[in-house]
């Protein structure tokens, strides 16, 4: 199906109506993990690492070897709805829903060890994925994101080829963080 463009939106043509929109109702959904394996593979629930700052500083290696852009799309590229520079969001309606993803024009990319691409990928030894629930000016939004680590919770309370197994706890939103230099 060729993609068309419907519209485009402006900053310039946005007004202000002095309406104050907030975010509320924030639920963790779920979250999981890739498994490295030759058959896609995710741990449901699963939790990334948790995250300790470093007693004194260290000098970490640059980012090299193969890294993903979009993990689910390489992974596991049959359903067009897991993939979540210059990007492309498509929408779809389907009954009283849409949907909106971003289409990628790689989904991973190597990077040589003598090639610059910061030091974010060397945080990441394995990807986890959080997918929540919150309303947002009227509309209910679910939107799967990525996350690197967690700190400690001080107030602590956890048809397809795609195997699922059942790992990991919950944990609070709060407590996730995102690294990247």
């Amino acid at each position: 199906m060729a993609l068309t463009t419907m519209a485009t939106i402006s900053r310039r043509d946005m007004q202000d109506n002095g309406l104050i929109v907030n975010i509320t109702d924030v639920k963790h959904l779920i979250s999981y993990s890739w498994i490295k394996s030759s058959t896609p593979i995710i741990a449901v629930p699963d939790i990334p690492p948790k995250w300790f700052p470093p007693p004194v500083a260290r000098r970490l290696p640059k980012d090299s070897g193969l890294v993903y852009i979009a993990q689910d799309a390489a992974r596991h590229p049959e359903s067009p709805l897991e993939p979540c520079s210059v990007f492309t969001i498509n929408v779809e309606v389907v009954g009283s829903t849409v949907f909106f993803y971003r289409t990628e024009t790689k989904t991973q990319e190597l990077i040589a060890p003598r090639e610059w691409k910061g030091f974010g990928h060397e945080f990441e030894k394995a990807t986890h994925y959080w997918i929540v629930l919150y309303r947002f000016g009227g509309l209910s939004f679910i939107v799967r994101y990525k996350v690197d680590g967690y700190i400690d919770d001080i107030n602590k309370p956890t048809g397809s080829k795609l195997v699922i197994r059942e790992q990991g706890y919950d944990m609070p939103l709060g407590t996730t963080l995102e690294i990247k230099t």
